[in-house]
């Protein structure tokens, strides 16, 4: 029987190779050479400046001290009526379908909504592969409310999810 999970909300210097080897066995961040690297910026900015300054809090899923998801998020962002921007989220490609996702984005939301959050927003590809991430965020809840014709590049657009508390 497997050990259960457990989440972290503090950052370690082993994070931001977690978070690479996390994003880069989801096979999806990989359209632009950039991607995988912004979110091993993104973390390491957290590590050295602190919650804070970074502007992102995070949070990891664990099992057995082995990190297996992550998101981070922030808010509220600037001249915003407590609006609330999540930026990452992704598991192991190894552990896609366990319901990881689900767990991150429920305690995510609910420590959003703790923080006196009146809307959350997040954003993803418009890509064909994205079709599986995007029906993730309508069954977590979310809406999509706005798309961003040619956003990422030429061809790919940005979609804007929100969901309201």
């Amino acid at each position: 029987m497997e050990s259960p999970v457990t989440f972290r909300r503090t950052v370690r210097e082993s994070d931001p190779e977690a978070v690479r080897e996390i994003v880069k066995s989801t096979g999806f961040f990989d359209a632009v050479p950039t991607e995988i690297e912004c979110a091993v910026s993104d973390v390491r900015d957290t590590l050295e400046q602190g919650e804070e300054k970074s502007g992102s809090w995070y949070l990891f899923l664990e099992r057995d001290g082995k990190t297996l998801g992550f998101a981070s998020y922030g808010g509220p962002v600037e001249c915003t009526d407590r609006l609330f921007y999540m930026y990452w989220i992704a598991v192991h490609g190894d552990t896609r379908g366990k319901g990881y996702g689900k767990l991150l984005m429920r305690e995510i939301l609910g420590d959003i909504k703790a923080r006196g959050a009146r809307k959350v927003v997040l954003q993803t590809s418009g890509r064909e592969q994205y079709v599986p991430t995007r029906m993730f965020y309508l069954a977590c809840g979310f809406k999509q409310e706005a798309e961003i014709a040619d956003y990422y590049q030429a061809g790919d657009s940005c979609c804007f999810f929100g969901i309201d508390f």
